[in-house]
């Protein structure tokens, strides 16, 4: 999605790429994950059964390109305090962040 919008040389990072700046001691509050290149927030998730906003303001959910299985995507997940590796449904609605490759 990111590369139709915005062009060629934008992407959403890989697993990898989320897992190495969790690797690295990833985020333990909002200002250090905000203030980062991505510009990570709070922005929550519209779930899947009901479609309805929740989370916002107290997690951070965002996909990655990479796929679980054919009904389930990897993502990452923040929270106030920490961050992770997660496997979801790929029903849900979560935000992308689309990254360009030719930016330093």
């Amino acid at each position: 999605p990111c590369s139709i919008e915005l062009g060629a040389s934008w992407r959403v990072p890989t697993y990898a790429e989320y897992f190495n700046i969790d690797n690295a001691g990833g985020w333990t509050n909002w200002t250090s994950s905000y203030n980062s290149p991505l510009k990570l927030h709070a922005a929550g998730c519209i779930g899947y059964a009901a479609g309805s906003l929740y989370s916002r303001g107290s997690s951070g959910d965002y996909w990655s390109s990479t796929m679980s299985a054919n009904n389930t995507g990897h993502g990452f997940q923040m929270y106030n305090g920490g961050s992770g590796m997660v496997v979801f449904d790929k029903a849900y609605g979560f935000p992308l962040r689309c990254i360009n490759d030719n930016i330093q």
